[in-house]
């Protein structure tokens, strides 16, 4: 197992002094019953002077600021954290990226990215991030926003020219869509993926909820983000995706294998004794026929390969509102509006593609999303209130969860993050 070194923290400047006693310097002429009445002009005058400077000096010392000594976060035991995680969820390969402000503090790595040749899994290491995917197609969605193409009440049926409406039941806009209360659902035919067109899908694909009432987790719904963003980029999708957010950003990554530079750094998946060759799977360039009304759907919700360091600097852009490295890809108001509380899911509030956590980690609002699929459980979530976050990739992992369905991978690094690195010394709230 290969834990990578931490980081080296900014020391931050204390300046804390502390003033023995508080008289001021000068004498402090007190009243006395035998001072002399007969006191010249001349002394009385240097009584006030010497009395003044005392009120004067006095101001100029103000109470000194508790000492706080520095403490450096314990990534000793934020590794010993994670070894035990990665013990108990039986972890092919992972890595975790814990963040704040602008800076990757720390990262933890450990087990294979290929087992067979014994190819380590490193913070470099990239890897099919699964339904966070879902989250980052969000954001590529949002550019869209601050080109004036869309806002959150856009109507889908619009945005793409398909009958997309929930026939006597309202018109699915595209919040809808995003907060997975659309009423499009998972079915045989999108499974098995085997239709080439995205409106036969619509034929066989609605539950029946009116819009905006029923929350049902969709990878077929959100996955429509790709159709929108085609129809309305005149791109292919994974293209725009590059385009607006990557390349900006300076990242390898992308929704294809294609769009990815380094192949040879893309981790193989595990599950239950199955191995899923991702630098050579092609499945998705298969799928498509016509943008914007081809099969983006399979892309653009579970399809992104990254790694945890470039996840990392994705939930830095969210916390610094849109900005990275001097770089704006979102606006403010974008990033706000991606937030937002549109829908309360039973365990979580839905922003755009955003899930929104109140109870997950003490008193902290947490922002984020999971992935779980082809055994590969990941997860993004950071605090927008202090710059926090946490970035994980596994590529083989139990799918553990805690007693509100949280993935245990992801709710382990969160804590020990927090117990360790956040809540200690300088970085305590």
């Amino acid at each position: 197992m290969s834990h990578q070194k931490p980081l080296k923290l900014m020391s931050l400047v204390l300046a804390a002094a502390f003033v023995c006693g508080c008289e001021p310097t000068g004498n402090n002429p007190q009243s006395s019953e035998s001072s002399s009445s007969s006191s010249s002009s001349s002394s009385l005058s240097s009584e006030i002077s010497t009395a003044e400077e005392s009120v004067s000096t006095a101001e100029e010392s103000s109470s000194p600021e508790p000492f706080v000594p520095m403490i450096d976060p314990d990534y000793d035991s934020f590794d010993k954290a994670m070894d035990k995680a990665m013990e108990e969820c039986s972890i092919t390969g992972i890595s975790v990226a814990v963040f704040k402000d602008d800076q990757i503090l720390h990262t933890y790595s450990g087990g294979y990215a290929d087992v067979k040749n014994k190819i380590p899994f490193t913070a470099d290491t990239r890897s099919r991030v699964a339904s966070v995917s879902k989250m980052v197609t969000g954001m590529v969605m949002m550019t869209l926003y601050d080109e004036g193409k869309i806002t959150p009440d856009t109507y889908l049926a619009d945005a793409t020219g398909l009958p997309f409406d929930a026939p006597g039941l309202g018109k699915i806009k595209l919040w809808h869509l995003m907060t997975h209360t659309s009423g499009l659902v998972d079915t045989p035919a999108f499974t098995v993926q085997c239709v080439n067109n995205i409106t036969t899908l619509l034929n066989c694909s609605h539950s029946g909820n009116e819009p905006g009432t029923v929350y049902s987790y969709s990878n077929f719904g959100m996955g429509t983000a790709g159709a929108v963003i085609e129809r309305l980029s005149g791109e292919w999708f994974f293209d725009y995706a590059d385009k607006a957010l990557f390349k900006p950003l300076g990242m390898d990554a992308g929704y294809t294998i294609d769009m990815i530079k380094d192949k040879q750094s893309v981790a193989k998946l595990y599950e239950y004794g199955s191995v899923t060759d991702v630098q050579h799977w092609n499945r998705t360039n298969a799928l498509y026929s016509t943008i914007g009304k081809g099969n983006s759907c399979y892309v653009a919700q579970c399809e992104l390969i990254i790694n945890v360091k470039d996840l990392a600097r994705l939930g830095m852009m969210m916390t610094n509102d849109g900005t990275l490295d001097g770089v704006r890809v979102l606006s403010e108001d974008a990033v706000e509006l991606m937030e937002k509380r549109y829908f309360s899911a039973p365990d979580y509030d839905m922003g755009l593609s955003v899930r929104i956590y109140d109870n997950l980690i003490g008193d902290r609002t947490i922002y984020g999303h999971n992935g779980l699929a082809f055994g590969a459980v990941t997860g993004l979530h950071y605090d927008p209130e202090d710059r926090t976050g946490v970035a994980v990739i596994t590529n083989g992992c139990l799918p553990l969860t805690d007693e509100n369905g949280f993935l245990k991978i992801n709710k382990d690094s969160l804590e020990a993050a927090y117990k360790y690195v956040f809540d200690t010394g300088d970085f305590a709230k």
